[in-house]
Protein backbone atom coordinates (compact mmCIF):
# COMPACT_ATOMS: atom_id res chain seq x y z
CA UNK A 1 0.00 0.00 0.00
CA UNK A 2 2.77 2.35 1.16
CA UNK A 3 4.43 1.60 -2.42
CA UNK A 4 1.29 2.44 -4.52
CA UNK A 5 0.59 5.65 -2.27
CA UNK A 6 4.31 6.46 -3.01
CA UNK A 7 4.05 6.10 -6.94
CA UNK A 8 0.83 7.77 -7.33
CA UNK A 9 1.95 10.70 -5.37
CA UNK A 10 5.06 11.04 -7.10
CA UNK A 11 2.94 10.60 -10.55
CA UNK A 12 0.87 13.79 -9.75
CA UNK A 13 3.43 15.66 -8.52
CA UNK A 14 5.15 15.56 -11.57
CA UNK A 15 1.75 16.12 -13.62
CA UNK A 16 1.00 19.04 -11.42
CA UNK A 17 4.49 20.89 -12.55
CA UNK A 18 3.96 19.99 -16.18
CA UNK A 19 0.68 21.70 -15.79
CA UNK A 20 2.32 24.45 -14.13
CA UNK A 21 4.87 24.60 -16.93
CA UNK A 22 2.45 24.81 -19.62
CA UNK A 23 -0.05 27.27 -18.08
CA UNK A 24 3.06 29.51 -18.20
CA UNK A 25 3.76 28.87 -21.44
CA UNK A 26 0.50 29.83 -22.43
CA UNK A 27 0.30 26.30 -23.89
CA UNK A 28 -3.43 25.42 -25.15
CA UNK A 29 -5.35 22.98 -23.01
CA UNK A 30 -2.18 23.68 -20.72
CA UNK A 31 -3.80 21.87 -17.60
CA UNK A 32 -4.49 18.70 -19.49
CA UNK A 33 -1.41 18.56 -21.61
CA UNK A 34 0.98 19.59 -18.98
CA UNK A 35 0.27 16.64 -17.21
CA UNK A 36 0.05 14.23 -19.86
CA UNK A 37 3.25 15.41 -21.49
CA UNK A 38 5.07 15.19 -18.02
CA UNK A 39 3.70 11.76 -17.28
CA UNK A 40 4.36 10.08 -20.64
CA UNK A 41 8.27 11.81 -20.32
CA UNK A 42 8.30 9.76 -16.53
CA UNK A 43 7.76 6.41 -18.76
CA UNK A 44 9.70 7.49 -21.38
CA UNK A 45 12.51 7.56 -18.49
CA UNK A 46 11.73 4.07 -17.26
CA UNK A 47 9.58 5.51 -13.93
CA UNK A 48 6.76 3.64 -12.58
CA UNK A 49 3.65 5.76 -12.60
CA UNK A 50 -0.17 5.68 -11.56
CA UNK A 51 -2.81 7.45 -11.26
CA UNK A 52 -5.86 5.11 -9.13
CA UNK A 53 -8.97 4.76 -10.37
CA UNK A 54 -10.91 5.50 -7.57
CA UNK A 55 -9.29 9.21 -8.09
CA UNK A 56 -10.70 9.60 -11.56
CA UNK A 57 -15.03 9.54 -11.06
CA UNK A 58 -14.18 12.88 -8.09
CA UNK A 59 -12.07 14.43 -10.93
CA UNK A 60 -14.84 13.74 -13.50
CA UNK A 61 -17.52 15.01 -11.54
CA UNK A 62 -16.12 18.31 -11.16
CA UNK A 63 -15.27 18.68 -15.04
CA UNK A 64 -18.55 17.73 -15.44
CA UNK A 65 -19.57 20.54 -13.26
CA UNK A 66 -16.89 23.01 -14.76
CA UNK A 67 -18.15 22.56 -18.29
CA UNK A 68 -21.65 22.53 -17.54
CA UNK A 69 -21.03 26.21 -16.41
CA UNK A 70 -20.39 26.87 -20.26
CA UNK A 71 -24.11 27.55 -20.76
CA UNK A 72 -26.01 30.40 -19.13
CA UNK A 73 -29.93 32.44 -19.51
CA UNK A 74 -28.32 34.57 -22.39
CA UNK A 75 -26.85 31.53 -24.71
CA UNK A 76 -30.33 31.04 -26.06
CA UNK A 77 -30.68 34.65 -27.43
CA UNK A 78 -27.23 34.52 -28.85
CA UNK A 79 -28.27 30.90 -30.48
CA UNK A 80 -31.36 32.77 -32.16
CA UNK A 81 -29.58 35.46 -33.36
CA UNK A 82 -27.69 33.39 -35.68
CA UNK A 83 -29.36 30.46 -37.20
CA UNK A 84 -28.39 30.14 -40.41
CA UNK A 85 -24.38 30.19 -39.62
CA UNK A 86 -24.85 27.87 -36.68
CA UNK A 87 -27.34 25.46 -38.90
CA UNK A 88 -24.07 24.92 -41.64
CA UNK A 89 -22.08 24.99 -38.01
CA UNK A 90 -23.94 21.80 -37.62
CA UNK A 91 -23.43 20.26 -40.99
CA UNK A 92 -19.75 21.24 -40.97
CA UNK A 93 -18.94 19.50 -37.91
CA UNK A 94 -20.75 16.10 -38.91
CA UNK A 95 -19.12 16.30 -42.23
CA UNK A 96 -15.91 16.60 -40.58
CA UNK A 97 -16.26 13.82 -38.01
CA UNK A 98 -17.15 11.76 -41.10
CA UNK A 99 -14.43 13.27 -42.92
CA UNK A 100 -11.77 12.78 -40.64
CA UNK A 101 -13.20 9.31 -39.03
CA UNK A 102 -12.91 7.61 -43.10
CA UNK A 103 -9.41 9.16 -43.28
CA UNK A 104 -8.22 7.43 -39.71
CA UNK A 105 -9.99 3.79 -40.07
CA UNK A 106 -9.28 3.48 -44.08
CA UNK A 107 -6.30 4.90 -44.70
CA UNK A 108 -4.13 4.82 -41.52
CA UNK A 109 -6.09 1.77 -40.70
CA UNK A 110 -7.10 3.04 -37.35
CA UNK A 111 -10.35 0.89 -35.23
CA UNK A 112 -13.50 2.12 -35.55
CA UNK A 113 -13.65 3.29 -31.82
CA UNK A 114 -10.03 4.89 -32.14
CA UNK A 115 -11.12 6.72 -35.65
CA UNK A 116 -14.33 8.03 -34.22
CA UNK A 117 -13.14 9.85 -31.04
CA UNK A 118 -9.71 11.00 -32.59
CA UNK A 119 -12.14 12.09 -35.07
CA UNK A 120 -14.31 14.80 -32.72
CA UNK A 121 -13.26 18.04 -33.63
CA UNK A 122 -12.79 19.44 -30.17
CA UNK A 123 -14.85 18.76 -26.70
CA UNK A 124 -11.05 17.34 -25.65
CA UNK A 125 -12.42 16.87 -21.66
CA UNK A 126 -15.49 14.96 -22.81
CA UNK A 127 -13.88 13.00 -25.57
CA UNK A 128 -11.33 11.82 -23.30
CA UNK A 129 -13.10 10.90 -20.78
CA UNK A 130 -15.56 8.68 -22.70
CA UNK A 131 -12.78 7.43 -24.65
CA UNK A 132 -12.21 5.69 -22.01
CA UNK A 133 -14.38 3.78 -21.50
CA UNK A 134 -14.28 1.65 -24.86
CA UNK A 135 -11.85 -0.05 -26.32
CA UNK A 136 -10.42 2.92 -28.11
CA UNK A 137 -6.56 3.34 -28.08
CA UNK A 138 -6.11 6.53 -25.89
CA UNK A 139 -2.73 6.83 -26.71
CA UNK A 140 -3.59 7.57 -30.89
CA UNK A 141 -6.98 9.45 -29.86
CA UNK A 142 -4.64 11.90 -27.16
CA UNK A 143 -2.08 12.04 -30.11
CA UNK A 144 -4.72 13.02 -32.87
CA UNK A 145 -6.45 15.62 -30.96
CA UNK A 146 -3.37 17.33 -29.48
CA UNK A 147 -1.73 18.05 -32.87
CA UNK A 148 -5.11 19.39 -34.06
CA UNK A 149 -5.34 21.84 -31.04
CA UNK A 150 -1.46 22.88 -31.19
CA UNK A 151 -1.70 23.72 -35.27
CA UNK A 152 -4.71 25.84 -34.89
CA UNK A 153 -3.34 28.11 -32.01
CA UNK A 154 -0.38 28.64 -34.21
CA UNK A 155 -1.69 29.04 -37.91
CA UNK A 156 -5.27 30.88 -37.17
CA UNK A 157 -3.85 33.86 -35.37
CA UNK A 158 -2.09 34.68 -38.40
CA UNK A 159 -4.87 33.59 -40.76
CA UNK A 160 -7.90 35.66 -38.69
CA UNK A 161 -5.32 38.50 -38.41
CA UNK A 162 -5.15 39.20 -42.36
CA UNK A 163 -8.64 38.26 -42.73
CA UNK A 164 -11.13 39.51 -40.20
CA UNK A 165 -9.46 43.09 -39.60
CA UNK A 166 -8.10 42.03 -36.01
CA UNK A 167 -5.61 42.74 -33.86
CA UNK A 168 -4.49 42.70 -30.51
CA UNK A 169 -6.67 43.36 -27.94
CA UNK A 170 -5.95 45.78 -25.71
CA UNK A 171 -7.28 45.17 -22.48
CA UNK A 172 -7.63 42.19 -19.81
CA UNK A 173 -10.00 39.54 -19.63
CA UNK A 174 -12.84 40.38 -17.37
CA UNK A 175 -12.70 38.34 -14.23
CA UNK A 176 -15.83 34.92 -14.13
CA UNK A 177 -17.18 35.26 -10.94
CA UNK A 178 -16.77 32.07 -8.79
CA UNK A 179 -20.24 29.81 -7.51
CA UNK A 180 -20.44 30.50 -3.83
CA UNK A 181 -20.05 27.57 -1.67
CA UNK A 182 -24.19 27.16 -1.06
CA UNK A 183 -24.27 26.68 -4.93
CA UNK A 184 -21.51 24.21 -4.77
CA UNK A 185 -22.76 22.26 -2.50
CA UNK A 186 -26.21 22.54 -4.55
CA UNK A 187 -24.23 21.57 -7.57
CA UNK A 188 -22.33 18.12 -6.39
CA UNK A 189 -25.68 16.87 -4.52
CA UNK A 190 -27.36 17.18 -7.83
CA UNK A 191 -24.56 16.09 -9.52
CA UNK A 192 -23.26 13.40 -8.00
CA UNK A 193 -26.82 11.08 -7.86
CA UNK A 194 -27.49 11.89 -11.38
CA UNK A 195 -23.33 10.39 -12.09
CA UNK A 196 -24.37 7.53 -10.39
CA UNK A 197 -27.24 6.49 -11.92
CA UNK A 198 -26.01 7.23 -15.50
CA UNK A 199 -23.13 4.93 -14.28
CA UNK A 200 -25.25 2.20 -13.06
CA UNK A 201 -27.00 2.01 -16.41
CA UNK A 202 -23.52 2.15 -18.10
CA UNK A 203 -23.81 5.61 -19.66
CA UNK A 204 -20.32 6.16 -21.56
CA UNK A 205 -18.88 8.83 -19.19
CA UNK A 206 -21.16 9.02 -16.59
CA UNK A 207 -19.35 10.52 -13.90
CA UNK A 208 -18.58 13.55 -16.50
CA UNK A 209 -21.69 13.69 -18.64
CA UNK A 210 -24.05 13.72 -15.60
CA UNK A 211 -23.10 16.21 -13.63
CA UNK A 212 -22.53 18.54 -17.12
CA UNK A 213 -26.09 18.04 -17.86
CA UNK A 214 -26.81 19.35 -13.87
CA UNK A 215 -25.00 22.09 -13.88
CA UNK A 216 -26.02 23.35 -17.59
CA UNK A 217 -29.49 22.97 -16.13
CA UNK A 218 -28.65 25.09 -13.15
CA UNK A 219 -27.18 27.49 -15.22
CA UNK A 220 -29.43 27.97 -18.01
CA UNK A 221 -32.34 28.83 -15.83
CA UNK A 222 -30.04 30.90 -13.78
CA UNK A 223 -30.40 29.01 -10.41
CA UNK A 224 -26.78 28.14 -9.85
CA UNK A 225 -24.55 31.12 -11.07
CA UNK A 226 -20.65 31.73 -11.76
CA UNK A 227 -17.43 29.21 -12.57
CA UNK A 228 -16.03 26.39 -10.78
CA UNK A 229 -13.40 27.49 -8.11
CA UNK A 230 -10.19 26.81 -9.60
CA UNK A 231 -8.53 25.40 -6.54
CA UNK A 232 -11.11 21.99 -7.44
CA UNK A 233 -10.83 22.00 -10.89
CA UNK A 234 -7.00 22.02 -11.90
CA UNK A 235 -6.46 19.29 -9.63
CA UNK A 236 -9.31 17.17 -11.21
CA UNK A 237 -7.50 17.87 -14.95
CA UNK A 238 -4.33 17.31 -13.35
CA UNK A 239 -5.85 13.94 -12.71
CA UNK A 240 -7.33 13.52 -15.91
CA UNK A 241 -4.03 14.28 -17.83
CA UNK A 242 -1.53 12.26 -15.64
CA UNK A 243 -4.36 8.99 -16.37
CA UNK A 244 -3.60 9.69 -20.16
CA UNK A 245 -0.02 9.67 -19.40
CA UNK A 246 0.24 6.73 -18.09
CA UNK A 247 -1.35 4.92 -21.13
CA UNK A 248 1.93 5.79 -23.01
CA UNK A 249 3.75 2.56 -21.11
CA UNK A 250 5.59 0.56 -23.91
CA UNK A 251 4.77 2.72 -26.78
CA UNK A 252 7.75 2.71 -29.18
CA UNK A 253 8.86 5.87 -30.86
CA UNK A 254 8.48 4.38 -33.83
CA UNK A 255 5.10 4.23 -33.00
CA UNK A 256 4.81 8.02 -32.17
CA UNK A 257 6.12 8.38 -35.59
CA UNK A 258 3.34 6.84 -37.05
CA UNK A 259 0.42 8.70 -34.73
CA UNK A 260 2.13 12.07 -35.33
CA UNK A 261 2.18 10.75 -39.32
CA UNK A 262 -1.85 10.06 -39.10
CA UNK A 263 -2.57 12.97 -36.53
CA UNK A 264 -1.91 15.31 -39.27
CA UNK A 265 -3.07 13.46 -42.23
CA UNK A 266 -6.55 14.03 -40.18
CA UNK A 267 -5.97 17.58 -39.60
CA UNK A 268 -5.73 18.71 -42.96
CA UNK A 269 -8.45 16.86 -43.82
CA UNK A 270 -10.71 18.35 -40.59
CA UNK A 271 -9.82 21.89 -41.54
CA UNK A 272 -9.66 21.59 -45.29
CA UNK A 273 -14.02 20.79 -44.68
CA UNK A 274 -13.95 23.75 -42.01
CA UNK A 275 -11.98 26.21 -44.61
CA UNK A 276 -14.89 25.32 -47.39
CA UNK A 277 -17.81 25.63 -44.50
CA UNK A 278 -16.17 29.22 -43.40
CA UNK A 279 -15.83 30.40 -47.13
CA UNK A 280 -19.50 28.75 -47.82
CA UNK A 281 -20.98 31.26 -44.37
CA UNK A 282 -19.07 33.97 -44.96
CA UNK A 283 -20.62 34.84 -48.26
CA UNK A 284 -24.61 33.77 -47.17
CA UNK A 285 -24.04 35.88 -43.80
CA UNK A 286 -21.67 38.72 -44.68
CA UNK A 287 -18.97 38.20 -42.14
CA UNK A 288 -15.57 38.64 -42.58
CA UNK A 289 -13.89 34.87 -43.72
CA UNK A 290 -11.51 35.59 -40.48
CA UNK A 291 -14.83 35.22 -38.07
CA UNK A 292 -16.19 32.77 -39.24
CA UNK A 293 -13.30 30.50 -39.70
CA UNK A 294 -12.53 31.27 -35.79
CA UNK A 295 -15.96 30.08 -34.75
CA UNK A 296 -16.10 27.32 -36.93
CA UNK A 297 -12.71 26.33 -35.96
CA UNK A 298 -12.17 22.62 -34.84
CA UNK A 299 -10.39 23.65 -31.72
CA UNK A 300 -11.05 23.53 -27.77
CA UNK A 301 -13.71 26.07 -26.80
CA UNK A 302 -10.81 27.82 -23.97
CA UNK A 303 -8.46 28.30 -26.94
CA UNK A 304 -10.43 29.44 -29.50
CA UNK A 305 -12.46 32.16 -27.14
CA UNK A 306 -9.01 33.13 -25.79
CA UNK A 307 -8.17 33.74 -29.66
CA UNK A 308 -11.02 35.25 -30.26
CA UNK A 309 -10.16 38.12 -26.97
CA UNK A 310 -6.37 38.53 -28.25
CA UNK A 311 -7.44 38.75 -31.97
CA UNK A 312 -10.48 41.16 -31.09
CA UNK A 313 -12.74 39.28 -33.04
CA UNK A 314 -16.32 39.46 -32.15
CA UNK A 315 -16.12 37.34 -29.17
CA UNK A 316 -19.71 36.71 -28.40
CA UNK A 317 -20.06 35.38 -32.31
CA UNK A 318 -17.29 32.97 -31.83
CA UNK A 319 -18.43 32.09 -28.15
CA UNK A 320 -21.69 31.37 -28.99
CA UNK A 321 -20.84 28.98 -32.12
CA UNK A 322 -17.77 27.33 -30.28
CA UNK A 323 -20.17 26.62 -27.21
CA UNK A 324 -22.81 24.78 -29.45
CA UNK A 325 -20.16 22.66 -30.73
CA UNK A 326 -18.70 21.89 -27.53
CA UNK A 327 -22.11 21.56 -26.09
CA UNK A 328 -23.22 19.08 -28.74
CA UNK A 329 -20.70 16.87 -29.22
CA UNK A 330 -20.60 16.29 -25.21
CA UNK A 331 -24.45 15.73 -25.18
CA UNK A 332 -24.09 13.43 -28.63
CA UNK A 333 -21.12 12.00 -28.07
CA UNK A 334 -22.22 8.94 -25.41
CA UNK A 335 -25.42 8.60 -27.22
CA UNK A 336 -23.23 7.99 -30.29
CA UNK A 337 -20.95 5.48 -28.48
CA UNK A 338 -24.13 3.52 -27.29
CA UNK A 339 -25.83 3.44 -31.05
CA UNK A 340 -22.43 2.45 -32.63
CA UNK A 341 -22.16 -0.74 -30.06
CA UNK A 342 -18.46 0.54 -29.75
CA UNK A 343 -16.90 -2.79 -27.35
CA UNK A 344 -16.22 -1.46 -23.20
CA UNK A 345 -12.49 -0.88 -22.40
CA UNK A 346 -11.16 -3.94 -20.56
Amino acid sequence: MRRVLAVTGMTLAVAAIGAAIFHALNFPAAWIAGPMVAVTLMVAAGRKVLVPNPLRPPAFVLLGLSLGTALSPEIVDDILAWPISLAILSVCVTAIIIGVHTYFYRVSGWSRSTAFFSALPGALSTTLIVAETTDADLVRVSFAQTVRLLILVAVLPLVVSETAGAGLASGGASATETIDVAMLLLSLATAVPVGYVLNRIGFPGAWMVGPMIVSGILHIFGIVHGSMPALLVVPAFVVLGASIGTRFSGISWYAVRAYLKAALGGFVVGMTIAIIASIATSYIVGLPFGQVLLAFAPGGLEAMAALAFVLDVDPAFVGTHQIVRFVGLSLLMPVLVQYMRFSPAD
